[in-house]
């Protein structure tokens, strides 16, 4: 029988594909949404600010958060 997984492994393991996914370039939410299988809206709020806040990736238009040319380029690695 399999363990049981913790539910902040999971999201933790997602906060890691992120950066990851956005190394090589910059990728709009869409990219990134699709990418983890979640809706855009479920996508930012749990996962993209905590990232944004703790400075692991950037907005490529900071001073326009919902532009919709937003993008988000990974700046070091967790």
């Amino acid at each position: 029988m399999v363990p049981p997984v913790p539910c902040n492994w999971v999201a933790n393991r997602v906060q890691d594909q992120i950066p990851l996914f956005c190394m090589d370039q910059a990728r709009s939410i869409t990219e990134i949404g699709g990418f983890l299988g979640y809706s855009e809206k479920k996508t930012t709020r749990k996962y993209l600010n905590p990232l944004l806040a703790e400075g692991l990736i950037a907005r490529t238009v900071p001073d326009k958060p919902n532009s919709r040319n937003q993008r988000y380029i990974t700046l070091r690695t967790v």
